[in-house]
């Protein structure tokens, strides 16, 4: 499809930073949909054409040198700094993921841009020293902090809803999450196959949730973590339910116990 496009002429553009220019002439690859884009001096211009249809108004330029830069992420925190704004953010993210080949250099950064990424990256691997400080940094910012917009079981990971409607209508209340995530940790003990009284390690068990389940059902219960908020909460948790578990301050590479079942919830993936 060929790229309906009004552009400046190549001496007014010539003032403009590496990165805009180069953000200009990449979204003329634009194969689906119309991308109505509004520059920061207010000149508007209109890139693709037909649906979808999206707009992005620019207030300076900044955009274009953190995706360059900084890919996906460095797009979207100067979002959340204001330097960008969409009426409508859902078309405009669908937009991209329609053009996320053609776009690509623009959002998630250039062939540099994305080395400089993987090296950062590697700098962050997950070794035990290196896990240890990545899940300390992300989870111990205070359990009063994730109580504030996690549901009542604390569980930080995708819930299940076996009853939802096949056009549900977000957001659901406190209590459908909470019996959403109850569902979906008798799932995975459901999974387990487990005879009464087993052994189950949870490598990554976060503040307990599944834990409470398990070790109610009868279970005995090591849960692993690398966070001291959330080991000093599944411990003080599962105490205030009269339940009995274990929880260990560690790397699942250094456990050497035997057990009939293992979970992991959202821990291998990361």
């Amino acid at each position: 499809m060929k790229s309906e496009i009004t552009l400046p002429a190549p001496a007014d553009t010539a003032h403009l930073p590496a990165a805009a220019r180069l953000a200009l002439r990449l979204l003329t690859r634009l194969q689906h949909g119309t991308l109505e884009l509004t520059l920061p001096d207010g000149q508007r211009q209109c890139f693709g054409a037909g649906a979808p249809r999206a707009r992005l108004t620019l207030r300076d330029w900044t955009p274009a040198a953190a995706a360059w830069r900084s890919g996906d992420i460095g797009f979207a925190e100067t979002y959340i700094g204001g330097a960008w704004s969409s009426d409508d953010l859902v078309a405009l993210l669908r937009l991209f993921a329609r053009n996320r080949t053609a776009v690509e250099s623009v959002i998630y950064g250039s062939f540099w841009g994305g080395l400089i990424h993987r090296f950062a990256h590697w700098l962050r691997r997950n070794s035990k020293v290196q896990a240890k400080r990545n899940i300390q940094a992300h989870y111990d910012l205070g359990n009063a902090f994730y109580e504030l917009w996690l549901d009542p079981s604390m569980t930080y990971s995708s819930a299940l809803f076996v009853d939802a409607p096949a056009d549900p209508q977000p957001p659901a209340s406190a209590e459908e999450l909470a019996a959403a995530q109850r569902a979906k940790y008798k799932r995975v003990l459901e999974q387990l196959r487990l005879a009464p009284g087993s052994r189950v390690l949870e490598i990554g068990c976060g503040w307990g949730g599944f834990a409470a389940m398990a070790a109610r059902a009868g279970h005995a219960v090591k849960g692993l973590t690398l966070s001291p908020a959330q080991l000093q909460y599944a411990r003080a948790r599962l105490q205030a339910q009269g339940l009995q578990a274990e929880f260990a301050l560690q790397d699942y590479r250094d456990e050497r116990g035997r057990y009939d079942g293992i979970a992991s919830i959202e821990m291998f993936e990361a």
